[in-house]
This record gives structure tokens, C-alpha cells and sequence, in this order.
């Protein structure tokens, strides 16, 4: 250097290359240089100063990283120069040692930081405290060692020791808790110890389709499914670049570009939207990696060309009335948004200019066009999206709604052109011309029903099903008056209430009495928000008002009411000199009704029925109490009344009540109130079994058709042949499926193998005496499910012959049967059925019902059976 001072340049060569290297300071005579060039990176170091007085001091420090999987030699060699005069530094050799994990690598001796120079808080992921919780894979920051002090990572559950590491000479360290299994960890230092916990955390990236254009609608949701809250995660493709991705994902949070993607702030639980507007057409792989955790997880993604953008009408004619409405649809391609006019103001005298957004990517955004509103309006009064996710926008300033006539008439029924193209300029070429064709309006017609008392509804729809013409009302139902007229819907479409329904002077509705009594004036019904509720269905053109009648002052008594639509003269909707008017009269009646005398039998399936005022679609209550001290019971059920006024209800009188037990039936409303007097019954005599058979068979010989069958507790019907009466259970050639109690008509019954010749069959019913629904005679050799008796203790039988269809069918088939099987059983039924334990086991079948385990009592009863049917033949 020469003695005037002047630059200096000082440069460090590393032999072999290092990982990294940057420049920490630059001094002069101990005080920050004024440094023109500071550089640093794996093939050394340049330094150049801007002034340097002569005999000073110049110090530089800089720190090189190296990542070596074995041990190491670098040499370090340097020059200064200053204007022509170049000397050497000198040379320095550094050692490594290759990582062996015990954080302990770092040229200074002090740094422990498991790899990582220095110990930087900045570079940490979060403070550890005693007791925190913190992610597998974060790396936490501590400052509470001693100077170089060794400290350990114990798991707190097994005792083990983890890590030992060593502190810096500040007493800091970073600590990283990649390879930390999930679980409680203590941290052991020289000043104590606490608690920690590492957590593992999940990933799950899932795309809503996987599939999304490259314009239009290009726009593709991804579920972020994490049981952490708030991270970061980093995105990378292998064919998109930091840019692309960044475009991607431009509308998230903190959004920044990194080396190989992009970093942006979720939350588990979320979402996260990507826009793949103009994205190369193919198929990527998009891996989402937590920045300060482990957690990772792919997703694939299918990017297609999208084509021209197009906008059309779906029907190119939409019609409603003047005042109505009017869907208009859209349907859209290749693109979200679409601007739509409805009319001509050269043409028509009168233009809207709209926007519309497909908010639900379903490619159809359905406009509701509102025809009383137009010319008078803009925004959601005039026109509004069908779907709450899509939206209409009346456009305003040089496009705003234009009209040339005055804002107190509706449009002129008459055909407005309209037209719709891509995007949101309505002057645009149209891709597509359509038609709103408005008709006249009218006021048609006005009835009055009913409905039950309390009742509410879903929706309009479910409100019609409940209505009931009938224009006489029970006092305490609700009277249902509907109105059809059409071109009111823009008016009063959206009421709920009966203000909304006519809080303008377009309409009205009353209900006055038709005959005032002597010397007073008719009564008026007055219909308030508090006792009527309006549903309406605008595409009908029907309108329903619900009055609660036990909240007017009108009664029975009062006669006949006349409920009366308006449209009144001189207005919007009218503007004829004349009112428009649709009446209907209806009357109140008692809430009243007649029981029946009940016929019920001790068995299931017994009926109460009545009638009664009130309306059709009510629930009543039927109460059947015993009157009996020694035979007490209860049974109730719930009917609904039929239009006619009819009501009946099922009940089981097989349980308690007892044959020849007295009852009282009782009648009430939902509300408990009483409907009629009572009346009295008395239970009768349990039915018994029947069947009827006459032989019916399928062609082919597999499937019996047994003609009738009431079966008082449910059961089968099985088929016999005519082996019955020496074997019982090897007769048995088909059972029906189970059949609940009651009677049954044609009853289908497989046999288990087709019959080849004309026989007789015998149909027998069963019981399901151990209620499995299953057919165990066979199995248990009659022990369960035993034929049903008579009232005699015979067991129910029906005989048919069954005669095969062929060719040549045989002559002799019914005589010969007929002389052998009359005789012999006669002289042993008669005394066999005196037993009353019929099945032999020593103890009585009560009700006449025997046990039937396989004795010579059964063969006597059937035989006996089958006596009696032939009998009757």
C-alpha cells in the first residue's frame, strides 16, 4: 500500500469449494469500513474498501459453511492490493470432521447447533417454554444454559436419553425437533429442568375435482385437512416454476415466492383456492410441504384447455304474465360471467342492462326478472339471481335501466327482444338473440278451504296438499282462502305476512258477514299479522292466506262470511275506472263428531271408526278404557280424519281385555278437547281360523294358490297331501311365508317339490306360537307352531283336489279316493278328540288349542278334520 492510503482490495480463495460462505464485518482501525464491495460465496471472498489511511488496521471476518459426510482439509489462501501493489496474506488450513450427530460440528467449537451455524433467534420457529407443545420438525429457541453448557432431551415416559447437545457461549441454542417422535420430553440443564411436548403433525391436501380449465371458470378449491391451526405450507411442481405458482396462488395469505415455489399462510380445516388461468393443459403434481414442520402431502391436478367463452338463453322464448316474475336463464360456457340486456329502447321503449356471475360453477345462472318493478327500478328490486351463490347486478351510470314512459304503469304486454353474450359488457356483439314475451294479466278466481287447527307448513307446496274444499269450517280450524291472479307476483310474491300482502294500494282482501243480524252491522273478520300467514307460489299464480279462526270474532252462529280479492281500480296493476273482485262464502260450524258403536272381538285388528267437522288431514284421539274392576285396561290410538269427514283407527283387543269385558270409547282433538259423548261396548268372542281352498294350482305343479285365510295371531298356511292323516309331518309338502294376522286372499304357496299327478291337497293354517316367524312344525315334531282349532278344538282345514292340465286327463281319479277314505277314520275320530292333553304330556292345552307333539291325538284330529270337510262336500 502506498504511504498515502487509498483502496484496498482484499481477496480469499477456498480450495476445495465450501457449502457457503458470507462476510460478518469489514473493519478499519476497529471502525466500520466503507466498503465498495463485500461478496462471499463457495469459491471465496472479495472485499474492497474505499479509503484506507496508511499503517492502518484492516480486519476482516467472514464465516464459510461446510456439510461433509467425511473428514476434511480446506486451504485458504489470500492477496490485498492496493493500486499496483499486490502482497499475499498468507494461507490457513481448516479441518473438519465429518457429522456425526452430535450437533457439536462447528468450526468455533461453540455453536451445537445440530448442523446450524451459529444461533440465531431469528431463525428459529418458535420460544421453547416449560410446558409448551410444539410440532415435530420445528426448531425451537432456548437461552436459558450456561455458557457452553452440555444439556440433554430425556423422553419423559421411558426415561431415555434422546440428545445430549451443548450450548453456545451466550448460552443459546437452537433446538430441532425433526426426529423427535411424538410424546413428553424433558429438557435437563445445569439450572434445572421442564416439561415439553412434540406433536406430529398430519397433512391431507384434497382438490375439490381435480379438474379446472385454463380460462373462464379456472378456479379450483383445495381442502387443507390438518389438526393444527395456523401454518404455512410451501407448494411445488416439478413443470410449474416460483412465478406460475405464484400466480396460482396470488389471492392467499402472505403469499411470497420461494427457491422452488411459492409459501402461503393456511389453516386446517379451510380452504385454499388456486386460479389456473393461463396454465399450460396438462396434468400436474402439486406438493404441499409445512415450512417449519415434516408434514407433506401431493395432490393431482388435471388442467384442460377451456375453449371460447360463450353465453346463450335456455329457452330463446321466456313468457309470463305483465307484473309476474319472469326466469330468465342463462347458461354459460367457458366463462363465470355473462352481460344480459331485456329490451330495446329504440324497439321497445324500455332497456335493462344486467351482469350476471355463476357464484356455484353450475354453468347456469337462472334471472329473476321482476316485470312490476321494471321501468320503475334498479338493483335487487328489479332483477335477482334464482340461487343465493350466483349474482345479478343492474348496471348503472351510461348502461343504467332506461324506460320513456312514466314509472306509475307497468310495461305494455308485448314481446322485448333480448340479448346475452360472454363477459360484462352489454354492448358487445350478442351471442345469443331471445324473446320475453309479456301477456296480459288477470284476476281469475277466489276459494275458501280448511285446514287443521295448529298445523304448520314447510312450504307452499306442502301447504296445498293439506288444504280440504270444503267452505264449511269447524270454529278453531284454520281458514285457508287462495287467490289466482297473475301479474301480481312482482307486487306481493316475496309476503310472508298479511301486511306485506297488501300494504299497497294495488290489492285488498276482507271477510265480512253476508247477513248482519236485526239492527246490527255485519261483522268483519279482521285479518292481522298475528292471526294470518301468507304462502305464495308466483309460477301458479296462486296466493294463500292461513287464518287461525280461533283468533276472530266470528263464531257459528254469525251465518255465512264472504272473503273478498281486490284489485282496486285506478291502479298499477288496474288501471281501469272499475274495481277487479273474485269472492267465495264459507260458514262456521261446531267442532263436533259421532262414535260408532263399537264390534270389537277379543283379537288384534279390531276397528273403532266415527266421523266428525272437524278438518280433513286432523289427528284425533280414540280411547277404548275398561269399565270392569276385575278386567281394568287402557288402549289408545290416533286416526286422521278422511275427507269425508271419516275417521277409524286398529286396535288389539287379544291382550288384556277379556271376552265379555265392558268398555267406554272416548273421542278428543290434538288439544285434548272432547269431540263427542262417549259410547259403551263389550268385547266379544275371539274369532277363530279359517281357510279356504278349491284346489288352485300352477300349470307346471310348484305353486298352490289357497284362496282365503284369516289367521287371528299370524302364522302359515301348509299344504298336505293326502298322507296327513297317518303322518302328520311327512305330508307336509309347502308352507307359506309368514303372514301377519288378519285375512289374506290368494295366498301363493312354493311346494317343495312339483306334484306329476291329479291329488288331493289339504291347506292347514299354523300358528307362530314362538314368535320367530318361522315354520318349526316339521323341525320340532310338532312341539311348536301347531295347526290353529276351532272353537271346538278342531284343527282348521281345507281340502281341494287339484287336477294337473294334460292331454288325457283320467276319469276314475275321484271315485276311488271317495270309498276308502270315508270309512276307516270314522270309527276312530270319534273317540281319539276326547283328551284334553293333546299332546300326551300330561298337562291341559289351555283355549282349546292342543300341543301337537306326534301322538295318536293329532292323527285323530286331523282325521276327524278331514271328516268334516268331506261332509260338507
Amino acid at each position: 500500500m502506498d504511504s498515502d492510503g487509498g483502496s484496498l482490495t482484499i481477496s480469499e480463495e477456498f480450495s476445495p469449494e465450501v457449502q457457503s460462505a458470507s462476510i460478518d464485518s469489514v473493519t478499519v482501525d476497529g471502525e466500520d469500513a466503507d466498503t465498495i464491495i463485500a461478496e462471499a460465496d463457495s469459491t471465496g471472498a472479495v472485499v474492497t474498501i474505499s479509503s484506507v489511511p496508511a499503517d492502518a488496521t484492516v480486519e476482516l471476518t467472514y464465516t464459510v459453511t461446510t456439510a461433509d459426510s467425511e473428514d476434511m482439509t480446506y486451504e485458504i489462501t489470500g492477496t490485498a492490493s492496493s493500486g499496483d501493489d499486490e502482497v499475499n496474506t498468507g494461507s490457513t488450513t481448516l479441518e473438519t470432521a465429518a457429522d456425526d450427530g452430535d450437533g457439536n460440528d462447528g468450526e468455533d467449537g461453540n455453536d451445537g447447533n445440530d448442523g446450524q451455524e451459529g444461533t440465531n433467534q431469528s431463525e428459529s420457529d418458535a420460544n421453547l417454554n416449560a410446558g409448551g407443545t410444539y410440532w415435530e420438525g420445528q426448531v425451537l429457541y432456548e437461552d436459558g444454559f450456561e455458557s457452553n453448557e452440555d444439556y440433554q432431551i430425556i423422553n419423559s415416559e421411558t426415561g431415555i436419553l434422546e440428545r445430549e447437545r451443548t450450548a453456545n457461549a451466550d448460552g443459546a441454542h437452537l433446538i430441532d425437533t425433526s426426529g423427535l417422535s411424538e410424546g413428553e420430553y424433558t429438557l435437563s440443564k445445569s439450572s434445572g429442568s421442564f416439561n415439553f411436548t412434540v406433536v406430529e403433525q398430519d397433512l391431507t391436501i384434497t382438490a375439490d375435482d381435480g379438474e379446472v380449465r385454463n380460462s373462464g371458470n379456472s378456479e379450483e378449491e383445495f381442502e387443507v385437512d390438518s389438526k393444527r391451526g395456523s401454518f404455512d405450507v410451501e407448494v411445488t411442481a416439478d413443470d410449474l416454476d416460483a412465478d406460475e405458482l405464484q400466480n396460482i396462488f396470488a389471492d392467499e395469505d402472505d403469499v411470497s415466492n420461494t427457491e422452488d415455489g411459492v409459501a402461503f399462510s393456511v389453516r386446517g380445516g379451510s380452504t385454499a383456492t388456486g386460479n389456473f388461468s393461463g396454465i399450460d393443459a396438462d396434468n400436474y403434481t402439486l406438493d404441499f410441504s409445512v415450512t417449519d414442520t415434516d408434514a407433506e402431502d401431493s395432490v393431482d391436478i388435471n388442467v384442460s384447455d377451456a375453449g371460447d367463452s360463450e353465453a346463450e338463453f335456455a329457452s330463446s322464448v321466456t313468457s309470463d304474465q305483465v307484473g309476474d316474475v319472469a326466469d330468465i336463464t342463462v347458461e354459460l360456457e367457458n366463462t363465470d360471467t355473462a352481460a344480459v340486456t331485456v329490451g330495446n329502447i329504440q324497439d321497445d321503449g324500455y332497456q335493462a342492462n344486467l351482469t350476471v356471475e355463476d357464484g356455484n360453477d353450475d354453468g347456469e345462472v337462472t334471472i329473476q326478472f321482476n316485470t312490476y318493478e321494471a321501468g320503475n327500478t334498479t338493483g335487487s328490486d328489479l332483477a335477482s339471481a334464482a340461487n343465493s351463490d350466483d349474482s345479478v347486478t343492474v348496471l348503472e351510470g351510461d348502461n343504467l335501466t332506461a324506460t320513456t314512459f312514466s314509472s306509475s304503469r307497468l310495461l305494455t304486454d308485448h314481446g322485448y327482444r333480448m340479448t346475452v353474450r360472454a363477459g360484462e359488457d352489454p354492448t358487445a356483439d350478442s351471442d345469443d338473440p331471445g324473446t320475453l314475451n309479456l301477456r296480459p294479466r288477470s284476476t281469475d278466481s277466489l276459494s275458501v278451504g280448511t285446514a287443521p287447527q295448529d298445523m304448520s307448513y314447510d312450504d307452499v307446496e306442502d301447504l296445498a296438499d293439506s288444504v280440504s274444499q270444503d267452505s264449511t269450517i269447524s270454529e278453531g280450524d284454520q281458514i285457508v282462502v287462495e287467490v289466482d291472479a297473475s301479474g301480481i307476483e312482482g307486487l306481493v310474491g316475496g309476503a310472508d305476512d298479511y301486511s306485506e300482502f297488501t300494504n299497497d294500494e294495488n290489492v285488498s282482501i276482507t271477510v265480512e258477514q253476508e247477513e248482519a243480524k236485526a239492527n246490527r252491522d255485519p261483522k268483519t273478520a279482521e285479518l292481522s299479522d298475528s292471526n294470518t300467514d301468507v304462502y305464495t307460489n308466483g309460477d301458479e299464480d296462486l296466493y294463500y292466506l292461513v287464518v287461525d279462526s280461533s283468533a276472530l270474532d266470528i263464531s257459528s252462529d254469525d251465518g255465512s262470511y264472504e272473503a273478498t280479492f281486490t284489485v282496486e281500480e285506478n291502479s298499477k296493476l288496474n288501471p281501469s275506472d272499475d274495481d277487479e273482485t273474485v269472492s267465495d262464502t264459507f260458514e262456521m260450524d261446531g267442532r263436533e263428531g259421532t262414535i260408532q258403536p263399537p264390534e270389537v272381538e277379543a283379537s288384534s285388528g279390531q276397528t273403532i271408526s266415527g266421523t266428525t267437522t272437524i278438518a280433513a288431514g286432523s289427528e284425533v284421539r280414540i280411547t277404548a278404557e275398561g269399565d270392569d274392576t276385575d278386567n281394568p285396561f287402557l288402549l289408545e290410538e290416533t286416526a286422521t280424519v278422511q275427507n269425508d269427514g271419516s275417521f277409524s283407527a286398529e286396535f288389539d283387543f287379544g291382550g288384556e281385555p277379556e271376552e265379555g269385558s265392558n268398555f267406554t270409547v272416548y273421542l278428543e282433538d290434538s288439544n285434548g278437547n272432547s269431540l263427542a259423548d262417549s259410547v259403551s261396548g263389550v268385547v266379544g268372542e275371539a274369532p277363530t281360523a279359517q281357510v279356504s281352498y278349491s284346489g288352485g294350482i300352477s300349470e307346471d305343479g310348484s305353486v298352490v294358490t289357497v284362496d282365503e285365510v284369516y289367521l287371528p295371531e299370524g302364522g302359515f298356511v301348509t299344504i298336505h297331501d293326502a298322507s296327513v292323516e297317518d303322518d302328520p309331518i311327512g305330508s307336509v309338502v309347502g308352507t307359506s311365508q309368514y303372514l301377519e294376522n288378519g285375512t289374506h286372499t290368494d295366498v301363493q304357496v312354493e311346494l317343495d317339490s312339483a306334484i306329476e299327478e291329479d291329488q288331493t291337497l289339504i291347506a292347514m293354517p299354523h300358528m307362530d306360537d314362538n314368535d320367530n316367524q318361522e315354520y318349526d312344525f316339521v323341525d320340532s315334531e310338532g312341539d311348536n307352531d301347531a295347526p290353529y282349532t276351532d272353537s271346538n278344538g278342531d284343527i282348521v282345514v281345507d281340502a281341494g283336489d287339484v287336477t294337473l292340465q294334460t292331454e288325457t286327463p283320467t276319469d276314475t281319479t275321484t271315485d276311488e279316493p271317495t270309498d276308502t277314505t270315508t270309512e276307516e277314520p270314522t270309527n276312530t275320530t270319534t273317540e281319539e278328540t276326547t283328551p284334553e292333553d293333546g299332546d300326551g304330556d300330561g298337562d291341559s292345552d289351555g283355549d282349546g288349542q292342543p300341543g301337537f307333539g306326534i301322538s295318536v291325538a293329532i292323527v285323530a284330529l286331523i282325521a276327524a278334520a278331514l271328516l268334516a270337510v268331506r261332509r260338507q262336500d
